[in-house]
């Protein structure tokens, strides 16, 4: 793997664009931003990345069908690491209780 990591992040919300891409810098990622998972899958087609941060829950086509379509791929893309973030808080009422999920939900998955 290269350093520094070149990471795109896709979120349809500007203010968590930012967030993301502030943090993911100063982690030392270079970061490309998109706002659309129409928009992500276009980068990919042109530049080449180490890791993919998507949110579930944009309009159109949201980060879980855009990291199927980019799972489908038969070239490199295909491979590369998805994260997957949400600012989308449900609350969960275990035992009767009333809790909440955290606000950045991540998972990773890989092949």
């Amino acid at each position: 793997m290269r350093f520094p990591l070149k990471a795109l992040a896709a979120d349809d919300n500007e203010t968590n664009r930012i967030i993301l891409a502030s943090l993911l810098k100063e982690l030392g990622c270079a970061v490309t931003l998109a706002s659309s998972g129409e928009e992500a899958l276009d980068l990919l087609e042109t530049e080449v990345f180490d890791v993919l941060f998507l949110d579930c829950r944009m309009p159109g086509m949201g980060g879980l069908d855009t990291g199927r379509r980019i799972r489908s791929r038969t070239d490199g893309a295909g491979d590369i690491p998805i994260i997957a973030v949400t600012a989308y808080a449900m609350p969960l009422k275990p035992a009767g209780r009333r809790s909440w999920r955290p606000a950045w939900m991540v998972f990773l998955k890989n092949r």
